[in-house]
């Protein structure tokens, strides 16, 4: 960490998203009123996102997934946690 800067690389994989230090599977179920069971929850733009409960279908191309931006953010949110910071809050919250 320099200058308050954290450089995060997040490898989306088919099966996993990895992290220098989390792995996650890479299913997302989005919910619009919040979930009973809150473990791994993502809240974004008014939505719940339980993340990593079974792997994603193989797709060709990843940028045309919305899915993969919340698991990009999952991962981003993971991080800064391990941080002990979280710096968007206003963006996203995560709980795991």
């Amino acid at each position: 960490m320099t200058n308050n800067t954290i450089v995060i690389g997040i490898d989306h994989g088919y099966g996993n998203i990895k992290t220098a230090h989390t792995c996650f599977k890479s299913g997302v179920a989005a919910y619009d009123k919040e979930p009973t069971f809150k473990n791994n929850m993502l809240i974004y733009n008014d939505r719940y996102y339980i993340i990593g409960e079974e792997h994603k279908e193989f797709i060709s191309d990843k940028m045309l997934d919305d899915d993969y931006y919340i698991l990009t953010l999952a991962a981003v949110a993971r991080e800064e946690m391990l941080y002990g910071e979280v710096r968007h809050k206003s963006m996203y919250a995560c709980r795991s």
